[in-house]
C-alpha cells in the first residue's frame, strides 16, 4: 500500500466548515478537482491532476452502480436502500487503498479527508448519507475529518488496513459490528491482527445462534477492552490472540446464556 505512496491535497477545517454552509437537502459544495486552493504536507510526490481525477471517477462509477447519477448532482432521486449502501461501502473498501495510495502518516491527516469529502466527492458523500440522517440532520463528521472512524472515506481506507489480513470480513461483519470492535481506535483498532482475529472468532461463535449476536459482540468487546489495560497485545502471537479471543467470547456466551434463563 505504501510502495507508491503519494501526498494528497489538504483542506483546513475552517475552509471545510465554510464550504459546508451550502449543505442542504439538494445542495452542497461545488466539486473542486484543481489543487490551487489546497495545501500539501511533507516531502514526497504529490498526487497529480490525473490521479485525483481517476480517484473521483472510480468512486463515482461505483456509486453509479447503486443509484447515484452524476448528472443530478445533489438532487438524487429515490433511496438506494441499506443493502445498496452496504454494497457500495464494500466496493469502496476494496478500491480505495489502491486508488489513494499513501503511508499511514499521510492517511492520519484530518485535513486530507476533509478535502476528499468536501472538495473531491461532496456530491457522493451527500448521496451516501442523505437518507440515513437522524431527524434530517447532517452529521458533519461524515464530511470533516474530525473523527476518522466516522468519516465517509477515511473509515474505509483505515478499515482496509485493519482487515488487510482478512479482507473477506468486510462482507461478513456488519457496519455496526465493525464500529463496535474498532470504535476505540487507540486500543482494539490499533492492532490489525487483533481486529481480524477477534472478528473471525466472533463469527465462529455466532454460528449456533445461542445468544444475541449484538449482545455477544457488545459484551465480549467490552471484556477485551478491560483486559487490554494489563495485556500488551502487540507481544502476542496469532495463536495467543485466538486463545484470548476464545476465552473472552466463551465467558460472554456463558453470562448471556445464564441471563437468558432468568
Amino acid at each position: 500500500m505504501t510502495d507508491n505512496a503519494l501526498l494528497w491535497p489538504r483542506m483546513d477545517r475552517s475552509m471545510a466548515e465554510k464550504r459546508l454552509e451550502s449543505l442542504g437537502e439538494n445542495s452542497g459544495p461545488e466539486v473542486e478537482l484543481t489543487t490551487d486552493y489546497f495545501s500539501f504536507s511533507g516531502v514526497g510526490r504529490r498526487a497529480s491532476g490525473k490521479e485525483i481525477e481517476a480517484l473521483r471517477n472510480r468512486i463515482v462509477e461505483i456509486a453509479g452502480k447503486y443509484g447515484f447519477n452524476v448528472r443530478h448532482g445533489y438532487d438524487q432521486e429515490g433511496d438506494p436502500g441499506d443493502e445498496a449502501r452496504s454494497r457500495f461501502d464494500v466496493e469502496v473498501f476494496a478500491a480505495l487503498p489502491e486508488l489513494m495510495q499513501m503511508n499511514w502518516s499521510e492517511a492520519g491527516s484530518r485535513d486530507l479527508w476533509s478535502w476528499c469529502a468536501v472538495a473531491l466527492l461532496p456530491d457522493v458523500t451527500h448521496w451516501r448519507w442523505k437518507q440515513r440522517r437522524q431527524s434530517g440532520r447532517w452529521n458533519p463528521e461524515r464530511f470533516i475529518g474530525s473523527d476518522l472512524t466516522r468519516h465517509t472515506w477515511a473509515r474505509q481506507w483505515w478499515r482496509a488496513v485493519q482487515l488487510e489480513a482478512a479482507p473477506e470480513l468486510a462482507e461478513l461483519i456488519k457496519e455496526t459490528e465493525f464500529n463496535q470492535i474498532t470504535e476505540r481506535a487507540d486500543t482494539i483498532g490499533a492492532n490489525p491482527l487483533l481486529v481480524t482475529t477477534f472478528a473471525k472468532r466472533f463469527l465462529a461463535y455466532t454460528v449456533n445462534g445461542g445468544v444475541s449476536r449484538r449482545g455477544l459482540l457488545r459484551d465480549a468487546s467490552q471484556r477485551l477492552l478491560r483486559e487490554m489495560y494489563f495485556i500488551d497485545d502487540s507481544l502476542l502471537s496469532e495463536a495467543d490472540l485466538i486463545a484470548w479471543s476464545d476465552r473472552v467470547l466463551k465467558a460472554s456466551v456463558s453470562v448471556l446464556s445464564r441471563d437468558a434463563l432468568r
